[in-house]
Formats: C-alpha cells, sequence, structure tokens
C-alpha cells in the first residue's frame, strides 16, 4: 500500500498529464526497495523535469518553492548556522529581506526542525520556509560548509598512522577531500602532475589552469593507487597509459570522472575529467546563444530530415550543445540514438553507444547497425573519417535528422572537409542544413558586476568576490556563429564555389561571425575583449555588430 502523500503526488501527475501510470509503479517499486521521497525519485529516473515537480509540490504543501538553486547567499546567515544543523535539517537560510529570512528545506513541514532553525536564527527573525529537492539542499552545504578535514589534518594523519588501515582511511578521505573541491569549484579537469619532489594538483576552471594545492611526493603513491582502485583500473600497470571512469557522491549528487594516466618520468601523471550533469546538460536558451539564433535552431529541429554539424576545437562546448538539441528532441513519440567515443553524460529515453574500435565498432560500423534500430533522430559523435561521413549523410537522404562535430577554424571550413572526406556537391545540396561553430568564453561574474565599464576596470585591477574567487570571472558562455543553409547556397555548393563566395552570400543573407557575435556580447558587459581573445581570432576582418537588441 502506497503512503498516502506519495498516491496523491503520483496520482495529481498522472492527472495532469505528467505522468504515465507505468512510470509510477516503477518509481513506487524503487522507493519500495530503496527508500527515498517519491519526488526526488521521479526526478533521478528522469519521468518528470524539475519544475513539474516544485510547481506541484508548492501547490499540495501550500509553501513557496525555489526554482532555482541560490547562487549567492548571505555570509551573516551561514555564520549563524552550524553545519551539523543545517545537515541534520536538511536545510540552509538562503537570503533575508528586513525580519524574513527565507530558508530552504527538503521538508518545509517538519515542525522539529523548524524549532531548530528557528533557534539559530537572528532574534526576532521570522523564518520563512521554502522548498528545494533534497540533492539541491545538500549540495549547497557541501558548497558552503566545506568538508572538516582540512588538508593540513589529513596529511599530518597521513604521516603519522602507522598501521595499513589507518593510511588507507586517510588517504581515502584526502582523495575525496581533492574530488569534492574540484566539483564546488566548478571544475570541468582535475590535473594531478608529479615532480621530483611533490605533486602539483590544478583544477581547470572556466577553461584556465588554476593551482589548487601541492602534496609532497612521498604523498603520491597512495592517492595515486586510491584513483586506480575507484577506476578498477591495473595496479601493477606502471609503464602503460590507462584509461576508466567511476562515480562518486559529492554534496548529494554522483558525479562521473573519467580518468587518464600516463607514465612520466616521475610517476603517473593523472587527470581527471568531472563529469557533472548539473553543468553540462542545459535547456539551449542557457547556453549563451542570442535569441535570433535560438529561433533559428528550434526552426531546424522542426523539420523532418537533415544533417546539422557542429565544428570548434577541443573543449568549445560542441557535446553540450548537441545534448540540448536532443533534449529538445527527446519525446516518448521519438526513437533517438546516440554513437560517441566515450559516452560522457548519459540520458534518459536515449540509447548511447560507445565506440569500441579494437573491438570493430567503430563511427562506420556502428551507424549502419543503429539504422536498423528503427531511429528518428541519431546522434554521431565525430565525422572524422570517409566512411562515416558516407553514412551520416545517407541517414540524412533516407529521413533521419543527423547530428554530428567537425573539427573546423569556422563555418565555411565545413564544405570543404566534407568534400575532401569524399561526399559528392549534388547529394550534400538540400540535405546540409546548417553549421554552428561556436567557442566557450570566460564571463564576468554577475554576482560582482556592476555596469559593463566597472567590469573592465574590475577584471583590470584583479579585483572580485568570493563567488568568482576574486578573478572578476564566474562560468562561461557560448559564443557561435550559426550558417543556414538554404537553397540559395545550393549553386555554391555544386560549383565547389571558393570560401570568398560563401562570405559574401552569407553576409547578404545576415551571417553574423563569431567574432561579431563577440562583439556584442562585449557591448553588453557579458564578456570582455580579453577572454574573448583567448579563444578566437579578434582580429579577423569581421562585418559590424549589431547594436544590443541581440543579447541573449
Amino acid at each position: 500500500m502506497m503512503p498516502p502523500h506519495a498516491e496523491r503526488l503520483g496520482e495529481r501527475l498522472i492527472h495532469q498529464g505528467a505522468l504515465q501510470p507505468e512510470q509510477l509503479r516503477v518509481a513506487l517499486y524503487e522507493q519500495q526497495q530503496n527508500g527515498g521521497m517519491l519526488g526526488e525519485i521521479l526526478l533521478e529516473l528522469g519521468f518528470i523535469p524539475r519544475s513539474t515537480l516544485l510547481l506541484l509540490l508548492q501547490d499540495m504543501l501550500q509553501v513557496t518553492a525555489l526554482q532555482h538553486v541560490p547562487q549567492h547567499i548571505p555570509p551573516h546567515l551561514l555564520q549563524r548556522l552550524p553545519p551539523s544543523v543545517a545537515r541534520q535539517c536538511l536545510a540552509l537560510p538562503v537570503a533575508q529581506q528586513g525580519p524574513v529570512v527565507q530558508v530552504a528545506m527538503a521538508d518545509p513541514h517538519d515542525l522539529l526542525s523548524r524549532d531548530m532553525l528557528q533557534n539559530h536564527l537572528p532574534e526576532g527573525a521570522v523564518l520563512q520556509p521554502c522548498l528545494l529537492p533534497a540533492a539541491d539542499v545538500l549540495d549547497l552545504i557541501a558548497k558552503h560548509y566545506p568538508d572538516q578535514d582540512d588538508l593540513d589534518r589529513l596529511l599530518f594523519q597521513l604521516d603519522q598512522q602507522r598501521g595499513d588501515d589507518e593510511r588507507g582511511h586517510a588517504t581515502h578521505k584526502l582523495v575525496d577531500l581533492l574530488l569534492q573541491r574540484a566539483v564546488h569549484a566548478r571544475a570541468s579537469d582535475i590535473h594531478l602532475e608529479p615532480e621530483d619532489r611533490f605533486v602539483r594538483i590544478r583544477f581547470r576552471i572556466d577553461g584556465t589552469l588554476e593551482q589548487a594545492m601541492l602534496l609532497h611526493a612521498d604523498h603520491w603513491p597512495p592517492v595515486a593507487q586510491r584513483l586506480k582502485v575507484l577506476a578498477r583500473l591495473n595496479l601493477a600497470h606502471t609503464r602503460l597509459p590507462q584509461d576508466g571512469r567511476f562515480k562518486a557522491t559529492v554534496g548529494g549528487q554522483d558525479i562521473d570522472f573519467r580518468i587518464s594516466i600516463m607514465p612520466t618520468v616521475w610517476g603517473d601523471n593523472i587527470v581527471l575529467r568531472v563529469l557533472d550533469p548539473r553543468v553540462a546538460l542545459r535547456p539551449l536558451a542557457d547556453l549563451g546563444f542570442f535569441p535570433d539564433q535560438v529561433a533559428l535552431l528550434e526552426k531546424l529541429l522542426a523539420r523532418p530530415s537533415g544533417l546539422v554539424l557542429v565544428t570548434g576545437p577541443v573543449g568549445s562546448g560542441k557535446t553540450t550543445t548537441l545534448f540540448a538539441l536532443l533534449h529538445l528532441l527527446n519525446k516518448l513519440g521519438r526513437k533517438i540514438v546516440t554513437l560517441e567515443d566515450p559516452v560522457e553524460y548519459q540520458l534518459n529515453f536515449i540509447r548511447q553507444t560507445a565506440v569500441q574500435e579494437a573491438q570493430g565498432l567503430t563511427f562506420g560500423t556502428g551507424v549502419r547497425a543503429l539504422l536498423r534500430q528503427d531511429p528518428d533522430v541519431l546522434l554521431i559523435g565525430e565525422m572524422r573519417d570517409a566512411d562515416t561521413a558516407h553514412m551520416a549523410l545517407r541517414a540524412a537522404l533516407t529521413g533521419h535528422r543527423v547530428f554530428s562535430t567537425m573539427h573546423t577554424q569556422d563555418v565555411f571550413g565545413v564544405i570543404p572537409r566534407l568534400f575532401d572526406l569524399g561526399l559528392s556537391p549534388a547529394t550534400l545540396a538540400g540535405h546540409v542544413h546548417a553549421i554552428i561553430n561556436q567557442r566557450l568564453v570566460r564571463q564576468h561574474c554577475t554576482t560582482c558586476a556592476g555596469r559593463a565599464s566597472n567590469v573592465v576596470a574590475m577584471t583590470a585591477q584583479g579585483h572580485g568576490c568570493a563567488a568568482c574567487r576574486y578573478t572578476g570571472y564566474a562560468g562561461r558562455t557560448m559564443v557561435a556563429e550559426i550558417l543556414e543553409l538554404t537553397p540559395a547556397f545550393d549553386d555554391l555548393l555544386l560549383s565547389r564555389a571558393g570560401r570568398t563566395a560563401w562570405q559574401t552570400l552569407a553576409q547578404q543573407h545576415g551571417f553574423q561571425s563569431l567574432q561579431a557575435r563577440a562583439k556584442q556580447k562585449m557591448a553588453a558587459g557579458i564578456i570582455d575583449h580579453a577572454s574573448a581573445a583567448d579563444v578566437m581570432d579578434m582580429d579577423a576582418i569581421t562585418p559590424p555588430a549589431t547594436p544590443t537588441e541581440m543579447t541573449p
């Protein structure tokens, strides 16, 4: 027999058409086997979006639901609430307006927790409970109350412990602390680089490497071994490269880590890719595309077939853009399949396959097999050879939506590259619908940024706030150029016209180059020239930038 609250929640979701009875049955079975709140389980299974759950719970529980996770919490509120109380109550004060203190809670109707929280608020403060999913509350607590086992104390324990079990326990905590710091710093990669007498650890944050900590060389072997154990790698291989992956829970959220090990003269050099789905899997409108670009992409997605290519260097966010496009197409009535190298982010409803070249599963052979799976939409991780290119175009010709990536400097380098791969102009005409070329550019911190003129001065002087680690930058935004290949471009394809002809016709149809789009964001104070110049040639000749009505 299901709990009354679960029954009400599930029945109302079904009544609204947001949930199917079969999905509720699976979620209730999962709850019976492993416990947990039904709403959280529905989110984890991907059966309902977060916004749907919050709106419904807000109505059912008669409380305010926080639609977005707070990015900045006043320090004076954090100082009043001990971390042990925050963890026990699964709650955190997030804002104050006059006497009213807004408190994010996983269970706003927990009266005992509300009494405990009230005792830690300023005298006369009025507690306003607000609903926030437990995973988000745990992540906020972990972010704002760092693990009490700080680095110095862990290293001291590692030095003092004599038994293998005690040293192993200290090493486990040290690795956990390292992963936690990286996730909370929004690092995309962790670089562990052994030298003669020490190990340098750097985080790649917003595309830039920053030193996070140093360890003595004596502490490196157990740390490296622990990471190998987590990834189930061969501990005996110290002279060969190895690759693997593992999952760890950080702040209540499961995070995947991909590990690459390369032997060096000072020992194993290890790089961890942090695969945080909250960072990578975002809606199209949140990535930084301009409104006119979002409208164009949505128009392209409405077409029943054709090829869309995303290009740019490694680390320019191509996979993030592709998954944002797939998210818009991801409906129960469609079959979406992907072929990736490797599979980084796992998505509900989408059938994902990893390339295994050693076993004969290449992009070319994989696409052939996927076409027999009755798909509507295909994502091919990379168009790197003639076989893959021919199979991708064949899929587009036979009524499928196809998405893939290439490595070129701009949109005008893609068609010549397709010619090099052996595709004919006659088959390309009318079937390549659009080419997206993009870069990720560091953007100004929204917490400490004021007007655009102040931002430039602030970053030049190296000021900022705690939210951006006093750099003036926080996060990255997409800068992209999109070329829609309308029928007007068919003659250029068929005649194998050169770059100049393509650029001229594109500009006549309102094409805005990468540099022009960057200048629009610079004018709006979102980025500056230095951050743009880090990832693109800002001295290139570009059409004039249009004013800020195009600002995302």
